[in-house]
């Protein structure tokens, strides 16, 4: 078993359930010795809160959800890679996580829409690599048939929720009305990882209405035009 604790929390991966995670040997090192996305924990630090839900999309593994679990009353966990979800099922119950709840379906702009979950089209790699994504075409025999869900079939029978965190690999492009629109109504605090290189549609300043809303950044699609692969936190 592999016990080690980053970030004031303590994780327990057993390595016989991640055999088909490519690069499992490298991100353990990295993440282990603090140098795997350091960023993340630190806007983690800042939303806590025990009496809250937190919804992690793109929950891969598990990193981030087993802090999150420590941390918040409830998570969602949110992930349709399914060679990812059997290593995060494992990881959640070796390390003690009976809180969370997993939806293995991946996020769309509309519900049971029918479309292709894989390699990513950009990198094409196995499945499990944390870089699989949504797309319409096939590029790998590994590659399947998956049926879409939206973010307020997410948020339909969560309650308490407070933080969003996506991670979809270009993904987020599909979502980003919904996912503003939601995290302004309800005061939601949200990190979004970006993918912009990876976008169908490159004109980013359509989403500039739904990026007023954010309070504490401005010029959001400056900020990842000029980092394509930023990540950034939003409070509304």
């Amino acid at each position: 078993m592999d016990n080690f604790s980053i970030h004031n929390v303590d994780y327990s991966f057993d390595p016989i359930s991640h055999s088909q995670i490519k690069d499992y040997s490298w991100f353990m090192n990295e993440f282990s010795s603090g140098n795997w996305e350091n960023d993340t924990f630190e806007v983690f630090e800042k939303i806590k809160d025990p009496n809250k839900t937190a919804i992690d999309i793109g929950a891969w593994i598990g990193p981030t959800v087993i802090w999150l679990s420590k941390h918040f009353k409830n998570v969602i966990a949110v992930e349709a890679d399914k060679v990812a979800i059997s290593a995060l099922k494992s990881n959640l119950k070796t390390s003690s996580c009976s809180n969370v709840s997993i939806i293995e379906s991946p996020v769309f702009s509309e519900s049971n829409a029918k479309m292709i979950f894989g390699s990513n089209s950009n990198r094409p790699s196995d499945l499990g690599n944390s870089m699989s994504q949504l797309k319409t075409d096939v590029i790998s025999p590994q590659d399947y048939e998956v049926s879409t869900i939206t973010l307020s079939d997410i948020l339909k029978d969560a309650k308490d929720v407070s933080f969003i965190k996506v991670d979809i690999e270009g993904g987020e492009e599909h979502i980003i009305p919904e996912l503003f629109e939601t995290c302004s109504n309800n005061n939601y605090s949200l990190w979004i990882s970006f993918h912009y290189s990876w976008w169908k549609d490159s004109n980013i300043n359509r989403f500039d209405a739904y990026f007023s809303l954010a309070k504490n950044e401005t010029n959001i699609a400056d900020k990842v035009k000029s980092n394509p692969f930023t990540s950034v936190f939003l409070t509304f």
